[in-house]
């Protein structure tokens, strides 16, 4: 969470509003907390609550954020300060809904940088509507705050993977979006304990599940349901969801087989649209014509891919 916390600082403070948001903690982190709130007295906040999961923190965060933008970063990740007064800069200059920046996967022993989807627009501002969908994570993005303060719909509580409804909500709200050209985000990846982590996952792979109806029952409930933009969005998540639960297969006591059988053949009933654009994915596909028997062949690509 330091390195975190020391990611933000940078040579000009008063242009930036830094909400440190305890849940609830029990460790250090109100420690941590206090120290930067006292050493950056107008620029770091420490915002104590009661524990409520990483959802009840992004929506405490967004009603109570003052500045134009507002980005999340997670306490295990950092941004990289040296590209921070460029995204800043630009923040300033512009009005657009979003603007987009690259992010670096660390793992314990390498990186790797990110090749994005929107790598044909670096450099531009663009209306979302004229341009093809694309996938981006949370942390790609600075969202004008009074979009977010407007449109935004509180996210469940002591909840994982949330963040793809945060994006999912907020996404057809967006009109125009700036894509900058260089890497802010460091997303770590490896870590125990984390959400994207096999142990985590079969522990709590009931999140995981009710997550995705949750996104499911959005779209078809949206006054934008059929949106390119909306439908891509939910299509990468459905993709995401089911590469986790793949993996799942025989590490923990879910009927992997039965439960990816039964989403399947909700999307086909209830979300057709998005049931023709996933045939693409191979994979699905052929579950699909094996009626899921290949389950145990797939989750083994999956988990050594």
């Amino acid at each position: 969470m330091g390195r975190a916390l020391e990611s933000c600082v940078m040579p000009d403070l008063s242009k930036v509003e830094v909400l440190i948001m305890n849940d609830g903690s029990t460790d250090r982190t109100g420690d941590i907390s206090d120290e930067y709130a006292a050493k950056y007295p107008d620029a770091f906040f420490h915002i104590r609550k009661a524990n409520g999961g990483w959802g009840s923190n992004l929506n405490m965060a967004v009603r109570i954020a003052k500045g134009k933008y507002f980005k999340e970063l997670d306490a295990d990740d950092w941004f990289e300060t040296s590209n921070m007064h460029r995204l800043l800069d630009t923040l300033e200059s512009t009005d657009v809904d979003m603007v987009m920046t690259n992010h670096r996967y660390c793992y314990c022993d390498h990186t790797r940088d990110n090749i994005p989807q929107w790598h044909n627009f670096l450099g531009k501002t663009e209306k979302l509507e004229n341009i093809p969908p694309f996938y981006f994570p949370i942390w790609d993005a600075a969202y004008r705050t009074d979009i977010l303060k407007a449109h935004h719909v509180d996210l469940p509580c002591h909840m994982q993977h949330t963040d793809n409804l945060f994006v999912q909500n907020i996404l057809p709200h967006i009109s125009t979006v700036k894509f900058e050209d260089y890497i802010l985000y460091n997303y770590m990846l490896g870590r125990d304990g984390q959400s994207v982590n096999i142990n985590y996952l079969s522990k709590h792979h009931e999140q995981l599940l009710e997550v995705l109806r949750l996104a499911f029952s959005a779209y078809e409930q949206s006054a934008f349901r059929g949106n390119p933009h909306l439908l891509y969005k939910l299509k990468t998540t459905y993709y995401i969801f089911l590469s986790h639960i793949l993996k799942l297969y025989k590490v923990c006591d879910l009927d992997v087989k039965s439960v990816i059988k039964e989403l399947d053949t909700y999307v086909a009933e209830k979300i057709p649209e998005l049931y023709s654009a996933s045939q693409e994915h191979k994979k699905l596909r052929l579950l699909r014509v094996s009626n899921y028997f290949f389950v145990p062949l797939v989750s083994y690509i999956e988990k050594h891919k």
